[in-house]
């Protein structure tokens, strides 16, 4: 099992030192009042994305889970935590890449629950709130275009 994971921007900015022009990530891991952050296990990822600027959503990690613990040692983001492979997890230069938002918007994370897949969906709805920040990606074909669309990303 893996997950999508909606980084806020804000949050983001925070947490890599993004607005610094020099990144200094220092801990690998993401927390969201979301159970489905808990349920993870070692080896399984979450891909997190963020906006970048108006209208463009960039892929901003895919963390490796090797832990995850409750409660969160940061409660301001949730109350669950996962840790990620500080050897193998990527945080991506969000600087150098094309939109992500037609990517995600073909998951199956967009189905809705009489399975059908809307034309037209925002991405605002599907990222707002603990709840939402957070989806299952349910199919082996999902994880694999996030990985296909990954290979090659700059990383920092």
């Amino acid at each position: 099992m893996s997950v999508l994971f909606h980084w806020k921007w804000t949050n983001y900015v925070k947490d890599t030192g993004w607005n610094t022009h020099k990144y200094a990530i220092k801990d690998y891991n993401l927390t969201r009042d979301n159970e489905l952050m808990y349920s993870l296990k070692p080896g399984e990822h979450i891909w997190a994305f963020t906006r970048w600027g108006e209208k463009t959503y960039v892929l901003a990690a895919d963390l490796i889970v090797t832990k995850t613990v409750t409660p969160s040692p940061n409660p301001q983001y949730g109350l669950y935590c996962a840790y990620g492979d500080r050897q193998n997890s990527r945080y991506f230069n969000v600087n150098a890449q094309r939109n992500v938002e037609p990517l995600i918007k073909s998951l199956d994370v967009y189905v809705n629950k009489k399975g059908q897949t809307p034309k037209v969906r925002a991405m605002g709805s599907f990222s707002q709130g603990p709840p939402n920040g957070v989806r299952l990606l349910p199919t082996s074909r999902d994880e694999q275009q996030l990985i296909q669309f990954s290979s090659g990303l700059p990383v920092i």
